[in-house]
């Protein structure tokens, strides 16, 4: 089964005696904006409602926007240190580890960043984990997120 109307334009198309003005009052006054600014601007100052989208299509059809993808800033990475030891990387997992029959633990894990290497694991609660880091020195240098 067709439709009849297959084929054909649409009904609510816009004429395209006012999709000429729209694109030469683009050119003329609001060229380097975006769609969406431009179609708010033009109901603004010209009385002229029109989609973001529609004006879109009608502006990469006239060559006058082009399509494009924005892309996520590169990562840069750090480069790692040069000597062991120089920076330990942390990282601990809060969990009832004995389930009812201990109190919730830290597990905790350290990694050498010169090496990549795992340099050692402790096991504490919380309280206890808490007080070993308030009288180690990593208290001083560490950089907690």
């Amino acid at each position: 089964m067709i439709h009849k109307s297959r084929g054909r334009p649409s009904n609510r198309r816009i004429s395209h005696k006012i999709k000429d003005r729209v694109i030469r009052l683009y050119r003329a006054q609001y060229k380097g904006f975006g769609p969406t600014l431009a179609s708010e601007k033009l109901l603004e100052r010209d009385r002229i409602q029109i989609s973001d989208e529609t004006l879109r299509g009608w502006l990469i059809e006239a060559g006058d926007w082009k399509k494009s993808r924005k892309r996520g800033r590169h990562r840069e990475w750090r480069e790692r240190k040069h000597h062991e030891g120089e920076m330990i990387q942390m990282d601990g997992s809060h969990h009832a580890w004995f389930e009812d029959r201990a109190d919730p633990c830290v597990l905790m894990s350290y990694i050498d960043d010169a090496t990549g290497r795992p340099s050692r694991g402790l096991m504490a609660t919380r309280g206890r984990f808490r007080r070993w880091i308030a009288s180690s020195a990593i208290s001083r240098n560490a950089d907690c997120r």
